[in-house]
């Protein structure tokens, strides 16, 4: 009998074998699917793949055969309140609990649209703390924004830590995180959509969520992900415009940019969020809470003074940021040196920005 069970489940662990996606390359194969957000894709030596899905099934088996599957994750109830009331979603993970809300179901064109979320722990410490990546709420929409605008959470590459107390959410107000190209078209209206720190959408439904994860291992670890659906209805007081380029005013500010345009396109994927401020090596640079960078800004960027305030354009002669700014940007660490104009600019460990704007909050 036994001998019976042993041949079947051999069968069916060779039938799991030969359907795993696996795309190997070499002596290496990746795992395209599955990773969760904030867990980093592994390389795994593909000798290793079949053993490490064999002990799944195994495992599974175990604890009450195939086919079973552990408590839902992320598990979602609705709230949809009053005709055009709040709208809440709630989804839970183990010991945490995460809600976003609307304040409203439905919105008029260019009205700031009211959307928070918080997030609970209810276990049985009075406290916990958790690894993030940054913090542990983003928002997102799913639908693309002015027709170019992926609003995401974004990963600033960082680990970071986030206190809880028991039954005492922590509640944060829906923040514009993203990307875009810098070479789209339509930059120039991404820019001002970002600069603006009110989330406001054209007409149409929008799905909105809140999405909440831990690094931290068992029982601190959850993946949470939360959405409501609203819609905007009525035709704008105004067409939206492409707000017009300008050229710098005041006096010209030597900064450092990149020797030459980004034409292939490619671009590291950190980001780096903070002030932008004064910078002795390359003209402006960003104080972020966790240091003071060197920047390398973008091919035919340019800045200009005017008494105590600093403006950074782009290449089009667009406002980007002045001096106290809250502002985010795309990119990576270059240790390349930058090389002419001027040699007492020339830095070796610098952010260079390469990629779109992903936030921005001016100064007060």
């Amino acid at each position: 009998m036994n001998e019976d069970l042993d041949v079947e489940l051999r069968r069916r662990l060779e039938g799991l074998a030969a359907s795993v996606p696996v795309y190997a390359a070499g002596k290496v194969s990746r795992v395209a699917a599955g990773v969760k957000p904030g867990r980093a894709a592994r390389l795994v030596p593909s000798g290793l793949l079949l053993a490490v899905a064999v002990a799944a099934v195994i495992v599974v088996a175990l604890s009450g055969g195939v086919g079973q599957r552990p408590a839902a994750t992320g598990a979602t109830s609705e709230s949809p309140g009053p005709e055009n009331g709040p709208v809440t979603t709630t989804a839970s993970d183990g010991d945490f609990e995460l809600t976003v809300r609307s304040g409203r179901a439905r919105y008029q064109p260019d009205e700031p649209i009211d959307v928070e979320a918080s997030l609970t722990y209810h276990g049985p410490e009075a406290e916990v703390t958790i690894c993030d990546d940054g913090g542990p709420i983003g928002f997102g929409v799913r639908e693309k924004v002015l027709g170019g605008i992926n609003l995401e959470p974004v990963s600033r590459l960082m680990i970071d830590h986030t206190t809880l107390l028991r039954e005492v959410p922590l509640t944060k107000p829906f923040m514009k995180s993203g990307g875009f190209s810098g070479d789209d078209p339509a930059a120039a209206s991404f820019r001002a959509f970002f600069a603006d720190p009110v989330l406001r959408l054209t007409p149409g439904t929008w799905q909105i969520y809140a999405a909440a994860a831990s690094c931290s291992p068992a029982p601190l670890h959850f993946t949470l992900n939360a959405q409501v659906e609203i819609s905007v209805q009525g035709t704008p007081a105004t067409a939206p415009s492409t707000p017009s380029t300008r050229s710098p005013a005041g006096t010209a500010m030597q900064i450092r940019t990149g020797a030459k345009p980004n034409t292939s396109g490619e671009c590291m994927a950190a980001r780096i969020d903070g002030a932008l401020v004064l910078n002795p090596r390359t003209g402006l640079g960003i104080e972020a809470s966790y240091g003071a960078f060197d920047v390398i800004w973008p091919f035919g960027w340019t800045a200009s003074r005017n008494g105590n305030d600093v403006a950074l354009y782009d290449e089009a002669g667009g406002l980007v940021a002045r001096t106290g700014d809250l502002v985010a940007f795309g990119g990576g660490m270059t240790s390349r040196p930058t090389g002419p104009p001027d040699a007492s600019m020339m830095v070796e460990d610098a952010f260079a920005v390469c990629g779109g704007m992903i936030q921005l909050s001016p100064s007060p």
